[in-house]
């Protein structure tokens, strides 16, 4: 978000509206491109809630909390099926 609005409660209601950064005018340009260029390097992990997470023969429900490997169930505890989901999002990297 960039803005001329500096105070606090702005800069809260931006992040907390969605905004990944916040930078006020006035702002040097090389530092706006360096923030720029920071966000390109950071991978798309967001998902929209309640899409199906697919990764190779695995399969994620996020709406009914259902994960499937080679279409059969597979039964996880909440700390199980809450770091599978995590891992899920970055394959080939976690």
């Amino acid at each position: 978000m960039l803005t001329a609005r500096t105070d606090t409660p702005n800069v809260v209601q931006g992040l907390g509206a969605g905004a990944d950064d916040y930078v006020c005018k006035p702002f040097r340009s090389a530092e706006l491109i360096a923030r720029i260029r920071a966000r390109l390097r950071t991978p798309v992990s967001r998902r929209e809630e309640g899409e199906v997470i697919t990764v190779g023969d695995l399969t994620i429900d996020p709406v009914a909390h259902l994960v499937q490997l080679g279409g059969e169930e597979i039964s996880l505890t909440p700390l199980e099926y809450s770091l599978l989901v995590t891992m899920a999002q970055y394959p080939n990297r976690v």
